[in-house]
Protein backbone atom coordinates (compact mmCIF):
# COMPACT_ATOMS: atom_id res chain seq x y z
CA UNK A 1 0.00 0.00 0.00
CA UNK A 2 1.18 3.38 -0.69
CA UNK A 3 1.57 5.33 2.68
CA UNK A 4 1.64 8.38 0.92
CA UNK A 5 -1.89 7.76 -1.06
CA UNK A 6 -3.12 6.43 2.30
CA UNK A 7 -2.32 9.46 4.33
CA UNK A 8 -4.25 11.45 2.13
CA UNK A 9 -7.73 12.58 3.83
CA UNK A 10 -10.95 11.21 1.83
CA UNK A 11 -12.86 13.77 0.80
CA UNK A 12 -16.20 13.36 2.60
CA UNK A 13 -19.71 13.31 1.42
CA UNK A 14 -22.71 13.34 2.94
CA UNK A 15 -24.57 10.43 0.51
CA UNK A 16 -24.50 8.86 -2.11
CA UNK A 17 -26.90 11.27 -4.32
CA UNK A 18 -23.47 13.69 -4.00
CA UNK A 19 -20.97 11.31 -5.53
CA UNK A 20 -23.81 10.61 -8.46
CA UNK A 21 -24.47 14.23 -8.90
CA UNK A 22 -20.68 14.72 -9.56
CA UNK A 23 -20.78 12.26 -12.46
CA UNK A 24 -23.94 13.95 -13.98
CA UNK A 25 -22.17 16.99 -14.19
CA UNK A 26 -19.06 16.06 -15.48
CA UNK A 27 -20.83 13.49 -17.70
CA UNK A 28 -22.76 16.73 -19.47
CA UNK A 29 -19.93 18.65 -19.08
CA UNK A 30 -18.18 16.19 -21.77
CA UNK A 31 -21.08 15.91 -23.81
CA UNK A 32 -21.10 19.10 -24.10
CA UNK A 33 -17.51 19.65 -25.37
CA UNK A 34 -18.21 16.99 -27.64
CA UNK A 35 -20.81 19.02 -29.28
CA UNK A 36 -19.03 21.90 -29.29
CA UNK A 37 -16.40 20.09 -31.42
CA UNK A 38 -18.57 18.01 -33.72
CA UNK A 39 -21.79 20.64 -33.83
CA UNK A 40 -23.07 18.46 -36.95
CA UNK A 41 -21.75 15.04 -36.87
CA UNK A 42 -24.82 12.70 -37.02
CA UNK A 43 -25.51 10.28 -33.95
CA UNK A 44 -24.09 7.05 -35.95
CA UNK A 45 -21.30 9.08 -37.41
CA UNK A 46 -18.22 6.83 -36.75
CA UNK A 47 -16.17 9.52 -35.85
CA UNK A 48 -18.42 10.36 -33.40
CA UNK A 49 -19.39 7.13 -31.78
CA UNK A 50 -15.69 6.32 -31.35
CA UNK A 51 -15.19 9.54 -29.36
CA UNK A 52 -18.01 9.06 -27.59
CA UNK A 53 -16.48 5.21 -26.65
CA UNK A 54 -13.83 6.99 -25.50
CA UNK A 55 -15.12 9.58 -23.28
CA UNK A 56 -17.34 6.82 -21.60
CA UNK A 57 -14.55 5.18 -20.33
CA UNK A 58 -12.57 8.41 -19.25
CA UNK A 59 -15.49 9.11 -17.44
CA UNK A 60 -16.11 5.33 -16.07
CA UNK A 61 -12.01 5.05 -15.38
CA UNK A 62 -12.46 8.70 -13.15
CA UNK A 63 -15.28 7.93 -11.34
CA UNK A 64 -13.93 4.10 -10.11
CA UNK A 65 -10.17 5.79 -9.12
CA UNK A 66 -13.14 8.58 -7.55
CA UNK A 67 -14.46 5.75 -5.03
CA UNK A 68 -10.86 5.37 -3.38
CA UNK A 69 -10.90 9.23 -2.25
CA UNK A 70 -14.55 9.74 -0.94
CA UNK A 71 -16.39 8.89 2.08
CA UNK A 72 -20.01 8.90 2.03
CA UNK A 73 -21.42 9.42 5.50
CA UNK A 74 -17.96 7.99 6.81
CA UNK A 75 -18.02 4.84 5.06
CA UNK A 76 -16.55 3.99 1.86
CA UNK A 77 -18.35 4.30 -1.33
CA UNK A 78 -19.95 1.01 -3.07
CA UNK A 79 -20.37 1.06 -7.11
CA UNK A 80 -23.74 1.72 -7.11
CA UNK A 81 -22.69 4.84 -5.93
CA UNK A 82 -21.85 6.48 -8.59
CA UNK A 83 -24.10 4.44 -11.53
CA UNK A 84 -25.71 6.67 -14.15
CA UNK A 85 -28.10 9.40 -12.91
CA UNK A 86 -28.86 10.98 -9.63
CA UNK A 87 -30.09 8.44 -6.85
CA UNK A 88 -31.40 10.17 -3.82
CA UNK A 89 -31.93 8.19 -0.52
CA UNK A 90 -34.61 7.93 0.81
CA UNK A 91 -35.28 11.12 3.76
CA UNK A 92 -37.73 11.22 6.34
CA UNK A 93 -38.33 15.00 7.36
CA UNK A 94 -40.66 15.67 10.28
CA UNK A 95 -43.53 18.00 10.80
CA UNK A 96 -42.13 21.94 11.73
CA UNK A 97 -43.75 22.32 15.23
CA UNK A 98 -43.98 26.43 15.49
CA UNK A 99 -44.63 25.88 19.32
CA UNK A 100 -41.33 23.83 20.15
CA UNK A 101 -39.21 25.86 17.82
CA UNK A 102 -40.50 28.91 19.96
CA UNK A 103 -39.47 27.06 23.30
CA UNK A 104 -35.73 26.04 21.61
CA UNK A 105 -35.14 30.02 21.05
CA UNK A 106 -36.45 30.79 24.29
CA UNK A 107 -33.88 28.56 25.80
CA UNK A 108 -31.32 29.53 23.37
CA UNK A 109 -32.02 33.41 24.28
CA UNK A 110 -31.95 32.35 28.31
CA UNK A 111 -28.62 30.52 28.03
CA UNK A 112 -27.08 33.50 26.16
CA UNK A 113 -28.38 35.90 29.16
CA UNK A 114 -27.06 33.63 31.50
CA UNK A 115 -23.30 33.60 30.20
CA UNK A 116 -23.71 36.91 29.30
CA UNK A 117 -24.71 37.61 33.24
CA UNK A 118 -22.40 35.22 34.03
CA UNK A 119 -19.32 36.91 32.62
CA UNK A 120 -20.27 40.22 33.94
CA UNK A 121 -20.35 39.03 37.73
CA UNK A 122 -17.28 37.60 37.01
CA UNK A 123 -15.38 41.17 36.16
CA UNK A 124 -17.39 43.17 38.74
CA UNK A 125 -17.63 40.95 41.77
CA UNK A 126 -13.62 41.09 42.20
CA UNK A 127 -13.92 44.69 41.79
CA UNK A 128 -16.44 45.08 44.35
CA UNK A 129 -14.88 42.85 47.28
CA UNK A 130 -11.99 44.90 46.38
CA UNK A 131 -13.79 47.76 47.00
CA UNK A 132 -15.88 47.28 49.93
CA UNK A 133 -12.86 45.45 51.94
CA UNK A 134 -11.63 47.90 55.10
CA UNK A 135 -8.35 46.96 56.01
CA UNK A 136 -8.33 46.20 60.13
CA UNK A 137 -5.26 45.05 62.35
CA UNK A 138 -4.87 41.47 61.39
CA UNK A 139 -3.94 41.07 65.53
CA UNK A 140 -6.98 42.25 66.42
CA UNK A 141 -9.05 40.50 64.18
CA UNK A 142 -7.65 37.28 65.12
CA UNK A 143 -7.96 37.98 68.92
CA UNK A 144 -11.29 38.52 68.30
CA UNK A 145 -11.68 35.03 66.43
CA UNK A 146 -10.48 33.48 69.69
CA UNK A 147 -12.08 35.49 72.42
CA UNK A 148 -15.21 34.26 70.56
CA UNK A 149 -16.26 37.71 70.30
CA UNK A 150 -18.11 38.32 66.88
CA UNK A 151 -19.65 41.43 65.31
CA UNK A 152 -22.39 42.80 62.70
CA UNK A 153 -26.20 42.75 62.73
CA UNK A 154 -28.67 43.14 59.44
CA UNK A 155 -26.87 43.09 56.42
CA UNK A 156 -23.67 45.81 57.54
CA UNK A 157 -20.75 44.95 59.76
CA UNK A 158 -18.65 47.33 61.80
CA UNK A 159 -14.86 47.73 61.71
CA UNK A 160 -12.95 49.36 63.96
CA UNK A 161 -9.77 50.95 62.93
CA UNK A 162 -7.00 53.57 64.35
CA UNK A 163 -9.44 56.35 62.04
CA UNK A 164 -12.99 55.08 63.80
CA UNK A 165 -15.97 52.81 62.98
CA UNK A 166 -16.40 52.41 59.54
CA UNK A 167 -19.75 50.92 58.37
CA UNK A 168 -19.47 48.29 55.37
CA UNK A 169 -21.91 46.50 53.44
CA UNK A 170 -21.82 43.03 53.15
CA UNK A 171 -23.59 41.14 50.73
CA UNK A 172 -25.25 37.54 52.23
CA UNK A 173 -24.12 38.35 55.34
CA UNK A 174 -26.00 35.60 57.59
CA UNK A 175 -23.68 33.28 55.28
CA UNK A 176 -20.56 35.23 56.29
CA UNK A 177 -21.43 35.17 59.52
CA UNK A 178 -21.75 31.65 59.92
CA UNK A 179 -18.78 30.63 57.75
CA UNK A 180 -17.04 33.00 60.31
CA UNK A 181 -18.37 31.70 63.51
CA UNK A 182 -16.93 27.95 62.22
CA UNK A 183 -13.98 29.49 61.61
CA UNK A 184 -13.63 31.16 65.17
CA UNK A 185 -14.80 27.75 66.59
CA UNK A 186 -12.12 25.80 64.85
CA UNK A 187 -9.33 28.65 66.27
CA UNK A 188 -10.49 28.09 69.72
CA UNK A 189 -10.16 24.91 69.36
CA UNK A 190 -6.62 24.46 68.09
CA UNK A 191 -5.55 27.69 70.91
CA UNK A 192 -6.74 25.21 73.55
CA UNK A 193 -5.04 21.84 72.14
CA UNK A 194 -1.66 24.67 71.52
CA UNK A 195 -0.94 23.82 75.48
CA UNK A 196 -1.43 20.23 75.44
CA UNK A 197 0.66 19.88 72.43
CA UNK A 198 3.38 22.08 74.34
CA UNK A 199 3.27 20.34 77.74
CA UNK A 200 3.87 17.06 75.49
CA UNK A 201 6.74 18.02 73.44
CA UNK A 202 8.49 19.82 76.80
CA UNK A 203 8.15 16.20 79.05
CA UNK A 204 9.45 14.55 75.97
CA UNK A 205 12.40 16.74 75.81
CA UNK A 206 12.70 16.57 79.67
CA UNK A 207 12.85 12.52 78.84
CA UNK A 208 15.31 12.55 76.00
CA UNK A 209 17.92 15.07 77.98
CA UNK A 210 17.34 12.24 80.83
CA UNK A 211 18.46 9.50 78.30
CA UNK A 212 21.25 11.05 76.62
CA UNK A 213 22.76 11.73 80.18
CA UNK A 214 22.55 8.48 81.31
CA UNK A 215 23.84 7.08 78.09
CA UNK A 216 26.76 9.31 78.84
CA UNK A 217 27.23 8.39 82.01
CA UNK A 218 27.12 4.94 81.16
Amino acid sequence: MDRTASSIPKIALDASADLAYIRTQLQSALTARLQTHLPDALPEDAMRLAIERHITGFLQQTMTYTLKNVLINGLDPRPSDIAKGVQVDPEEFEQHDAGLHANVLKMHATLEEAMTRVATLRRQVPQEVQQAYQPTDPAAVLEACLSGSTDGQGDSVEASDQGGAVQVDIPRLAEVEETMTESCALLREIKGQVGAVHGKVQRANTALAFLSKQSGTS
